[in-house]
C-alpha cells in the first residue's frame, strides 16, 4: 500500500518559532564571534574604512542568514544541522584570521621545499633558500617583470643571465659586445655588460642593476658575488643559504 508520499511530496512546514530560534542563533554565534575577535585585535576596527566594510559584511551576512532560514522548509533535525554547520564555520573564520601568520609561513615552508627556487622568508629583511637535489641553491625572481631561474654562485663575480633570460627581459641583444672573459661554475664564459632597470628575488628588489650577458646558452642564469655583496650578509648552513638584506 503506498504511503501517500510521492515524488512531489513536500515535508511538514517547520513552524515559525524554529525558524526565528534558529535566525536568533544564527545571529548570537556572529555576535560571539565578533566579540571574540575584538577582544583579541581590539584595534582591528581603528578606521572609519575598517569600520564600513565590517557594518557591510554584517549586514551581508544578516541577510544572507535571514535567506537561508526564511526561504525553504526544513526539519527540526535540519535546523540542528545548519545551526552546528555555521558555528563551524564561524569557529574556521575566527582561527583562520587568529593564525593567518603561522598559517602563511607554513605554506611558505611547504612551497619551498616543494620548489627550493622559491625563498621563504623568516622576518623582515631575511630570506632562506633550501638546497635542491643535485646540492645547488636556485632563485626564482624576475629580471624587468619577467621570471627567471637563476643558479646561486659564489664563485661568479657577476649577475650572468643567459642569451635566452637576455632577450625575454628586454634587452637589446645586437647592441651588445662581448669582450668580458669570466669563470663560471660552467667554466671560462664570455659576457657582455649590460645593465637592468629592475631585479627581483623574493620581496628583495633592486633597480639599475649591472649585469652580464653570456655568449654561449646556458641552462640557467647565474647570481654570483655582485648580487650577494648588495646584501647585509649571507650565509651557507646545512642545506639552507640565508641571505639578508639592508
Amino acid at each position: 500500500m503506498s504511503d501517500g508520499k510521492g515524488p512531489w511530496h513536500h515535508p511538514p512546514k517547520t513552524p515559525s518559532w524554529t525558524r526565528h530560534a534558529l535566525w536568533w542563533a544564527l545571529i548570537a554565534a556572529g555576535v560571539m564571534a565578533v566579540g571574540l575577535l575584538w577582544h583579541m585585535f581590539p584595534n582591528a576596527l581603528s578606521s572609519y574604512a575598517d569600520q564600513g566594510r565590517f557594518l557591510r559584511l554584517s549586514i551581508l551576512l544578516v541577510l544572507l542568514a535571514s535567506g537561508l532560514v526564511y526561504s525553504r522548509r526544513f526539519t527540526a533535525r535540519e535546523s540542528l544541522r545548519n545551526i552546528a554547520l555555521w558555528c563551524a564555520i564561524l569557529a574556521a573564520l575566527a582561527l583562520g584570521y587568529t593564525f593567518y601568520h603561522q598559517i602563511r609561513d607554513a605554506a611558505s615552508d611547504m612551497g619551498s621545499e616543494l620548489v627550493p627556487g622559491y625563498p621563504t622568508q623568516i622576518d623582515a629583511n631575511r630570506i632562506v633558500f633550501n638546497e635542491n637535489q643535485d646540492g645547488n641553491f636556485e632563485a626564482i625572481g624576475k629580471v624587468n617583470g619577467t621570471p627567471v631561474e637563476f643558479l646561486i654562485d659564489t664563485g661568479a663575480s657577476d649577475i650572468v643571465l643567459s642569451p635566452a633570460d637576455a632577450r625575454r627581459a628586454g634587452i637589446d641583444m645586437s647592441a651588445l659586445q662581448y669582450g668580458r672573459i669570466y669563470e663560471t661554475a660552467n667554466g671560462e664564459g664570455s659576457g657582455a655588460p649590460a645593465a637592468v632597470a629592475e631585479l627581483e628575488i623574493g620581496p628583495v628588489r633592486l633597480v639599475n642593476v649591472d649585469v652580464s650577458v653570456n655568449q654561449a646558452p646556458m641552462r640557467s642564469s647565474l647570481l654570483g658575488m655582485a648580487f650577494l655583496k648588495r646584501m647585509k650578509s649571507f650565509e651557507m648552513k646545512g642545506r639552507k643559504l640565508t641571505v639578508q638584506w639592508r
